[in-house]
């Protein structure tokens, strides 16, 4: 089963693009993604994936439909203990074997995968140029520190990037990525049925 991570600013459903790209068909099928809602998201995206008919498990909601299982992996009370125990919840009951997000910098992405990690999942981390917008051209001291201290929460199996420079950019803000790949552009009719291009080892 393969998660893919929705959130109310992030990628929806368009013609060029959607939270969806990865579903082909044939290699991937609706049956084997279920997006996973890290936020509260609002009715009009969660209408929009019940009208893509996409499986959607929304983990603020975990502890009510799963209380006993919640509270068996609850080991404190933290807000890294409750997350830890929301995503160990998410996987007692729908075993990831992948799970893909896009450009997500948030604070508790590191808690989130090493649960994923101890459980067998593979993380999954896409960008795009325009995230990166020019930046990668420069050199660490015009990076606003800020965004360094983002990169370097990413701790992750994968790395989908456009181009060399790209995975590169990350690679030198201080992201961990075990593996490398380059695809080229995500978005457009032209990606329609894209196989990676190059695959590499972090710093190769």
């Amino acid at each position: 089963m393969i998660g893919i991570r929705a959130y109310n600013s992030g990628v929806r459903y368009g013609v060029d693009r959607s939270i969806d790209f990865l579903v082909d068909g044939v290699t991937i099928k609706k049956s084997d993604v279920v997006i996973i809602a890290e936020e509260r998201l609002d009715q009009e995206y969660k209408t929009a994936i019940a009208q893509h008919d996409e499986r959607l498990i929304e983990l603020r909601m975990l502890p009510f439909h799963y209380p006993f299982l919640f509270l068996k992996n609850l080991k404190g009370t933290s807000k890294v203990d409750i997350w830890a125990a929301l995503w160990n919840t998410l996987l007692d009951v729908c075993p990831l074997k992948h799970y893909v997000v896009y450009n997500d910098f948030t604070d508790l992405s590191t808690v989130r995968n090493g649960v994923l990690g101890q459980r067998g999942c593979q993380t999954w981390f896409y960008t795009h140029a325009c995230n990166v917008a020019n930046r990668f051209v420069h050199t660490l001291k015009d990076i606003p520190p800020k965004y360094i201290l983002n990169c370097q929460i990413l701790h992750y199996d994968h790395l989908i990037a456009w181009n060399r420079q790209i995975a590169n950019h990350y690679i030198k803000c201080g992201g961990k990525f075990r593996n490398v790949h380059v695809v080229g552009c995500l978005w457009g009719q032209c990606n329609n049925g894209v196989r990676l291009t190059r695959t590499t080892k972090e710093g190769q």
